[in-house]
């Protein structure tokens, strides 16, 4: 199985070692692993990162699909060079306290920015991050928005990530199921699952309680990279 979001010591927030990863990841059998450590951008300025040459030439050297987690608030430009197998692209920053009825719709409009002005990313990372905050469902309050960003990730041949993280808490991923619900009727069928993983022992946490919930859908396809190229997996023949 495939787990596509996970940290490392890399990370300014994972103390994770590669070879406890490797380890956990065996036994939770999954046999598409990527690391994806924080390049955080904010206000124009990288804020979080790490020495890319070091990463990169590291989990080659173990053997593992390297991807990162380029976080962005769209705010000035991102100048980065890819020097990855993947680019998981993910906006963290939300209205501070998190309210839906607006929050919400200022999140998405972010989303929407990003997505379109930083074409080179593969995947979209827990496109409804703040309901783990709220615990409240974005269709709610902004379905509109949310079908501009799931036809534009079709359009352009775009991943969705289906981020396990919150599945313990609420039983949910990110995006919720009622939204890649909405994502497979439009028509899409590209997704990746990730754990996001900040410790080696939860690598692999929540991925099959996913899948039994996206077993349902005839035409989802798991997204493996390999230096930028796209192959898939039909889920149903995992």
């Amino acid at each position: 199985m495939q787990d596509y979001h996970v940290h490392s010591e890399f990370s300014y927030d994972s103390n994770s070692k590669i070879q406890d990863i490797l380890e956990y990841s065996m036994k939770r059998e999954i046999k598409y692993l990527a690391i994806t450590d924080h390049m955080e951008y904010r206000d124009g300025n990288l804020e979080k990162g790490f020495d890319v040459e070091e990463y990169v030439d590291t989990l080659r050297k173990y053997g593992i699909t390297v991807g990162v987690e380029l976080g962005w608030d769209g705010i000035g430009e991102i100048k980065l060079r890819n020097y990855f197998d993947f680019i998981t692209l993910a906006v963290h920053r939300a209205d501070e306290p998190c309210i839906p009825e607006k929050c919400y719709s200022n999140y998405l409009k972010r989303i929407l920015k990003v997505i379109k002005v930083f074409p080179h990313f593969h995947i979209l990372a827990h496109l409804d991050f703040p309901r783990r905050y709220t615990n409240e469902p974005f269709l709610k309050y902004c379905e509109k928005e949310i079908e501009e960003i799931l036809r534009f990730l079709i359009k352009h041949e775009k991943v969705l990530e289906v981020n396990c993280d919150p599945i313990k808490k609420q039983g949910e991923p990110n995006p919720s199921f009622d939204i890649l619900k909405m994502y497979f009727d439009m028509g899409g069928r590209l997704i990746a699952l990730g754990s996001d993983a900040h410790h080696a022992e939860k690598v692999g946490e929540g991925i099959w309680e996913a899948i039994d919930r996206l077993r349902y859908f005839e035409t989802v396809e798991l997204s493996i990279f390999n230096e930028g190229t796209l192959h898939t997996l039909s889920l149903r023949k995992v």
